[in-house]
């Protein structure tokens, strides 16, 4: 089947990224009193800076294009030679994972790997960010080692982390949660309306080509696909 929720993960990433920015939910929690009034809310700007992404797929990509709508600079990495051409045909510019995180004051993990395989950002890759740098991981959490992680965060090197996951623990991790540097959102991303309508719509419209045994319908629904 299409993937209909490709555009939604895209644009939670963007989110996620401009929370950690913005620190807008921690602001929301010391609003209501749930973090102490003297905790800062002061963020950072994106416009002008330079996002990472890795993974140029159909998340990554869309990731790309919005990301350059508020001024931020993209450079991407992407081991598939037919994902890195999509990428490069749109303008977006492709080199090295290395030169990537040396780059790069935002990162976006929009990568896929098969289960059980090892994490593509490790202490010695979130050691290569610049300091301070903003790291999003809309892919499966353990794409970054989550203990490395933390101790980026301690050290002040990584200034805060968002990850559609649960990695973190609210008991061991409270320092962080209190301080707005990690966010994890539970597996949230592609939970949107229109994306379960357009799933629905898709997997109806392949059974009935199945049923048919009907090539061009199978056609149109692999083609009724979001762009993404």
């Amino acid at each position: 089947l299409p993937d209909p929720a490709s555009g939604a993960v895209a644009e939670h990433a963007l989110g996620l990224l401009l929370s950690l920015a913005t620190r807008s939910h921690l602001a929301n929690d010391r609003s209501r009193g749930r973090v102490d009034a003297s905790t800062s809310l002061q963020g950072v700007e994106l416009c002008g800076s330079t996002l990472g992404v890795l993974g140029v797929g159909r998340v990554g990509l869309h990731l790309a294009r919005i990301a350059t709508g508020i001024g931020m600079r993209v450079v991407g990495a992407d081991p598939d030679a037919t994902a890195r051409r999509a990428a490069e045909h749109v303008g977006i510019e492709m080199t090295s994972t290395d030169e990537v995180l040396h780059r790069a004051r935002a990162l976006a993990i929009c990568a896929s790997a098969a289960p059980q395989s090892p994490p593509i950002l490790d202490l010695a890759g979130l050691g290569a960010l610049q300091p301070g740098a903003l790291l999003v991981n809309v892919g499966r959490p353990d794409l970054v080692d989550t203990d490395a992680a933390v101790a980026a965060l301690r050290l002040r090197h990584l200034r805060g982390y968002a990850v559609d996951g649960t990695p973190f623990d609210r008991l061991e991790h409270a320092d962080l949660m209190a301080e707005g540097r990690i966010v994890q959102t539970g597996h949230s991303a592609g939970w949107r309306d229109e994306v379960l309508a357009r799933g629905a719509e898709q997997l109806a419209r392949a059974i009935v080509a199945a049923v048919r045994q009907d090539p061009a319908a199978r056609a149109e629904a692999d083609g009724d696909e979001q762009v993404a």
